[in-house]
């Protein structure tokens, strides 16, 4: 940990604010604080050492630590939905620290067949406006602008949008009304900052009555009040120096000069927003495309043997998804059922290279009735979807067949099993434009069957004024790569877990999900400089069975218009380069959160990328 700090930091030297860069504060850990229990007094002694390690390297910025509450030397912040209640107790700890609040989480990850987790904005501003009423310095949203997880990047379990029902979304749109919302009472914070961060002290509490109270800040002749009514579902009707206000359950009101300019819970209506996020539609050219299909042999050779199923990563070092088990069984009872009291994640299984079923966790599957009695080989296909990104004693993270395995009631751990990583198009990087001539291809058969890959040949005509994705209906699970850049995992599953949205009293990621009953992930994020104009390249490998002839090419409008400056040096094709611009739209939106979002180095993300 201590080389890659000393490297990173050398590396960023003359980005941070003391040498004239954009870093105004350095991260070291990240969340720590909820796992340093766990492991004892060398818990606490290594988040000692590395605060220690991080005030010896000399950065010329502030060091904080997220989540983190024992340690002096650095500046100790929370994460969390919300982090108002935090404060009294940090600043009896630390009198002289400020009050950071790191990560505001507007939303959750979405896991496969979970349904999609929403925060509503009304909460996530509720969060902000109890924060900065009880003397916060600093919010940051994670995240304020959605993500992707490409290829096999995402942690366990989770699909490759990181869209976090964020208020840009996972291609830089406005998720409306979050975005709007979110982005004015940014701005109005921004606007009277120079009441609350210059008062003389930080206001007490004032009861209202109800659940209602207020914290009234003043500098200058002017003030800044932020009212407040706790109450999960009871209204108040109070007075404040003489004017009426009716506040709604679970929100802040804003007031300058003792009158309301934001109230948390008035949510605009999203049919009149300007920017609201259009839909995908098909790219018609798409249906042009020509489909190319190559299919699989399970191949053993070169395999690895042990008496019983040894765990994955240590025979995949996470290059891979893929491992396959393969045994012998006497099959002794037609449709026996098969069963296993641990996988990790997802297994396909095949007798004599026959499909027979796809179970995740540990659910039993049935042998298709038509399989004879007498000897076969199962053979065992398994799809470790990520590593984990945050738990204790990560070196023992496991994966694959990790429990006993039954067939007929017949325990066969013990069977004798080979094991080999990989799928043979992996091992040959079909995948790579260049490798694509490596086995033979042959028109698309119309035939739907497991271990296929589809090569996919498309022209395209690219518009720098649109997104792109990959609408994967009517496929089943598996890889997408375009171009030889690994696009995403795909998995048409659906999600489940609508719980209603009784988020006022605390919000929680198990409230307030939509979209139950349809697939985790369908669309599929194609970033535009993967594209090519002109001739493209699209591979899927298909681990069930799928018709690639549904998947559609999809675009939509962009929130933020470039301009095309062709015959202009710094573009190319109309296309900016080395992040040069014309996209004011996008810079004005994102002056909304100059106060509130702060960029840091966040090395402790780093480090792990790194490895």
């Amino acid at each position: 940990m201590e080389s890659w700090m000393r490297f990173i930091t050398k590396y960023l030297e003359r980005h941070f604010a003391a040498n004239g860069g954009p870093i105004i504060m350095s991260q070291v850990e990240n969340e720590y604080g909820w796992v340093q229990e766990r492991y004892g007094e060398s818990g606490t002694k290594y988040a000692q050492w590395s605060a220690r390690l991080a005030q010896s390297l000399n950065v010329g910025v502030p060091w904080i630590m997220c989540q983190q509450d024992d340690i002096d030397s650095v500046i100790n912040t929370c994460n969390g939905f919300y982090c108002h209640d935090w404060i009294e107790g940090h600043w009896a700890r630390y009198p002289n620290q400020p009050a950071f609040f790191t990560e505001n989480w507007p939303g959750w990850f979405q896991q496969w067949k979970q349904s999609t987790p929403h925060r509503p904005v009304e909460d996530v501003l509720y969060a902000v406006g109890n924060w900065f009423a009880r003397g916060g310095s600093l919010m940051n949203y994670y995240m304020w602008h959605g993500g992707t997880n490409f290829g096999r990047t995402s942690s366990p379990m989770v699909v490759n949008s990181y869209d976090y029902d964020a208020a840009l979304d996972e291609y830089g749109n406005p998720s409306e009304p979050k975005y709007s919302h979110a982005a004015k009472f940014n701005n109005l914070l921004q606007k009277y900052s120079h009441i609350f961060l210059n008062a003389p002290e930080i206001p007490r509490s004032e009861y209202l009555g109800g659940s209602s109270s207020i914290y009234h800040y003043t500098f200058g002749g002017e003030s800044l009040s932020f009212l407040i009514n706790n109450h999960e579902s009871a209204l108040n009707d109070i007075v404040w120096n003489g004017q009426n206000h009716i506040i709604k359950p679970w929100s802040v009101h804003l007031l300058y000069n003792n009158h309301t300019v934001f109230d948390s819970a008035a949510t605009p209506e999203v049919s009149k927003l300007a920017m609201t996020s259009k839909r995908f539609s098909p790219v018609n050219s798409f249906n042009n495309a020509y489909i190319s299909q190559w299919v699989e042999e399970i191949d053993m050779t070169d395999s690895t043997w042990s008496s019983k199923p040894l765990e994955q990563l240590s025979l995949t070092h996470d290059k891979t998804d893929y491992l396959w088990y393969v045994t012998e069984i006497n099959l002794q009872v037609r449709g026996a059922e098969v069963f296993t009291t641990n996988v990790s994640d997802v297994l396909h299984a095949y007798i004599d290279g026959k499909y027979q079923s796809t179970i995740w966790s540990a659910n039993p599957f049935n042998i298709k009735s038509d399989i004879p009695l007498g000897w076969h080989k199962l053979q065992i296909l398994n799809s470790k979807l990520g590593v984990q990104h945050y738990t204790v004693d990560m070196e023992k993270v496991t994966g694959g067949l990790l429990g006993n395995i039954w067939v007929g009631g017949t325990d066969i751990t013990n069977n004798g099993w080979s094991m080999k990583p990989y799928v043979n198009g992996e091992r040959l990087a079909i995948y790579n434009p260049n490798n694509i001539f490596k086995v033979d291809w042959s028109s698309f058969s119309g035939v739907q069957q497991p271990l296929t890959w589809y090569k996919i040949n498309f022209l395209h005509e690219l518009s720098p004024n649109k997104h792109y994705s990959l609408n994967m209906s009517g496929m089943n699970k598996g890889m997408i790569w375009l171009n030889g850049k690994h696009v995403a995992r795909y998995w048409i599953t659906k999600g489940w877990g609508c719980n209603g949205c009784s988020y006022q009293g605390g919000y929680t990621d198990q409230l307030c999900s939509t979209n139950c009953g349809e697939p985790s992930q369908i669309n599929y994020h194609l970033p535009q400089d993967w594209l090519i104009e002109g001739a493209n390249l699209l591979v899927i490998f298909e681990e069930v069975g799928g018709n690639p002839k549904s998947i559609k090419l999809e675009e939509k409008e962009s929130a933020y218009q470039y301009k095309n400056r062709k015959g202009d040096p710094n573009f190319q094709n109309g296309m900016p380069i080395d992040g040069e611009s014309s996209m004011n739209d996008a810079r004005s939106m994102y002056t909304h959160i100059t106060l509130i979002y702060v960029y840091c180095a966040i090395i402790a993300i780093s480090y792990y990328i790194f490895n």
